[in-house]
């Protein structure tokens, strides 16, 4: 007589910690199901030159870089982080994305994963999560609102040669009429900066 096999129950996935209070109750992973267990924690992550602004505009809580890789593998979030502040640090992915090699290298080094995946994932959460439909000018810049301008400036200079690169096989112009267009909306100067 053959055996019947009964099937295995989904295996739950919960977000990190820090990924949990910073998305609320609602993230209690009861919709995530199946794929391996959230990457650990990436608090070494500390790519961040003095900034008095920053620090008292920039929310508490996981990395850009910790988020990013959690949604990599939990596409299911970017709903949730969408409507959240944006975590600390997301001029590191706009860097990780330009290929910026100290800081890819740094990256690697702390998260042990392959740079085309840090990439990848960097990508994904500006595209699913700074760059969504109903996004605002500072999110597009990946900033909550209320840094100061030059700020906001080393954000689009950081975009600008990451789209602008020639080196990049994917057409941007899009991309970057979305940064130019937030640039002026929150400097209020018509036209790109000055160099």
């Amino acid at each position: 007589m053959p055996q019947t096999l009964l099937p295995l129950p989904p295996r739950r996935i919960r977000p990190l910690p820090e990924l949990k209070l910073a998305l609320g109750p609602e993230a209690n992973g009861s919709d995530l199901h199946g794929g391996d267990p959230p990457p650990p924690r990436l608090s070494a992550v500390r790519h961040r030159p003095p900034d008095s602004n920053r620090r008292a505009n920039t929310p508490s809580g996981p990395s850009a870089l910790a988020v990013a890789l959690t949604l990599a593998r939990m596409p299911s979030l970017r709903q949730q982080l969408r409507r959240k502040p944006l975590p600390r640090g997301t001029r590191l992915l706009f860097e990780i994305a330009a290929d910026k090699s100290e800081v890819v290298r740094q990256a690697v080094s702390v998260t042990g994963k392959d740079p085309h995946f840090l990439k990848a994932a960097a990508i994904f959460y500006i595209e699913e999560v700074l760059w969504c439909r109903d996004a605002d000018a500072y999110r597009v810049l990946g900033l909550n609102p209320g840094v100061s301008l030059e700020v906001v400036r080393k954000n689009f200079d950081v975009l600008l040669d990451w789209l602008a690169n020639p080196a990049d096989q994917q057409n941007r112009g899009q991309d970057l009429g979305r940064i130019s267009f937030a640039w002026q909306a929150i400097s209020g100067k018509p036209g790109l900066p000055s160099p």
